[in-house]
């Protein structure tokens, strides 16, 4: 079971006659009355209102709240909230699951174990489903028992809604450095310049010889989408460049908070109770171009990973297109039943045709390197 709180402050009392606490599942159309409030104290300047709603299956759930007037009108009404209850997993360190996305609202996920502090949220990669809207992650209010998303859609976007199903993988880590079996992890901050490229160094620098996956998340930057760019990755740190669509202009020098996650290529353990692992390596296929390559394999070294039903989360590792750029997935690659890899895509501002030089932009000749990590 999962419950959700919801509170607000009503000024709306003259002539009222009830409350209407409305509720819709995600892929309905119409709400549902789910309480009826009287209103106390009509002659108040306000009033401060709750209601708690128990949620029993997972999926996407939207509020509103309506206030009716004795002669049966609607005297006001909220805009909508939505909240996802979904499949979410882990412990009290680290937290899974995945969104159903049926709008570019905002969303407030439940964390199913209170954590001991704030964590880093990182989101997965998006399907092609909708294929002409490219959404950029917002994360709000990061809690340590729940935090908000939103798709937040380019600006070049050629639509800014779903028209069909989405969903997306995500997960929370509180900060710090971790080993998961012979696998070194750091999920840091970074204050990242808006204007020039940032070199990150590690607390603790990985092994001689071995380059970690970087996967990254901003909070709060609600003023534009914002694409994180990564590369010159070594075993002490990383330089990373933010850059928003040409479309968008110019931005003047501020510093952005950057979360990252560096972890080791390989297999470990995260839960060993429940014996879900995490896997991190590199694409051997580079992204280029304007459509989907040949399918890249989850390797490690020479193995394969198989797994069933992974999450999967992906990074560029280099920053060789020099405009905002995001990867997305178009199917995985399946092998007896099990997931083995999966087709990606980079996609670029379109708004953008020439580099920081001047010289035209060439997405074959670009290429850049992804890196990837699993949960499964």
């Amino acid at each position: 079971l999962g419950t959700y709180s919801l509170n607000w402050k009503d000024t709306n009392f003259d002539m009222l006659d009830k409350i209407l606490v409305l509720r819709k599942k995600g892929g309905n159309s119409k709400f549902d009355t789910i309480q009826t409030i009287k209103p106390t104290d009509q002659n108040a300047k306000y009033r401060y209102y709750s209601y708690i709603d128990t949620l029993t299956e997972t999926g996407t759930y939207t509020y509103r709240i309506i206030n009716i007037t004795a002669d049966g009108n609607t005297r006001a009404s909220t805009n909508t909230v939505t909240v996802d209850k979904s499949n979410i997993k882990g412990t009290s360190t680290i937290q899974y699951g995945e969104l159903s996305l049926v709008d570019t609202n905002p969303m407030t996920i439940q964390f199913t174990e209170t954590m001991n502090s704030n964590p880093a949220v990182f989101m997965g990669l998006v399907s092609n489903n909708n294929s002409k809207l490219y959404p950029a992650n917002l994360i709000t209010s990061v809690k340590t028992s729940s935090f908000t998303y939103q798709a937040f859609p380019w600006v070049t976007s050629e639509t800014t809604e779903f028209t069909k199903k989405e969903s997306i993988p995500y997960m929370a880590m509180e900060r710090g450095n971790y080993r998961f079996d012979q696998l070194d992890c750091e999920i840091a901050t970074a204050n990242v310049n808006m204007t020039d490229t940032t070199t990150v160094v590690f607390s603790q620098p990985f092994p001689e010889g071995v380059t970690p996956v970087i996967l990254t998340e901003t909070r709060n930057q609600k003023d534009y989408p914002i694409s994180i760019k990564v590369c010159d990755v070594s075993n002490t740190g990383f330089k990373c460049i933010l850059m928003c669509e040409e479309e968008v202009g110019k931005k003047s020098s501020q510093l952005i908070q950057v979360f990252y996650l560096a972890i080791s290529p390989g297999v470990g353990t995260i839960d060993k109770d429940n014996g879900i692992l995490i896997a991190a390596g590199r694409g051997a296929t580079p992204l280029s171009g304007s459509t989907f390559g040949d399918a890249n394999t989850f390797l490690i070294g020479q193995d394969t990973v198989y797994s069933i039903s992974p999450y999967i989360f992906a990074n560029l590792q280099t920053a060789n297109y020099d405009a905002a750029t995001m990867v997305r997935q178009h199917m995985t690659s399946k092998k007896g039943g099990y997931t083995i890899g999966g087709r990606f895509k980079r996609i670029v501002d379109p708004s953008r045709k020439k580099d920081t030089n001047g010289k035209v932009l060439n997405q074959n000749a670009a290429k850049d390197e992804m890196g990837w990590v699993i949960i499964y």
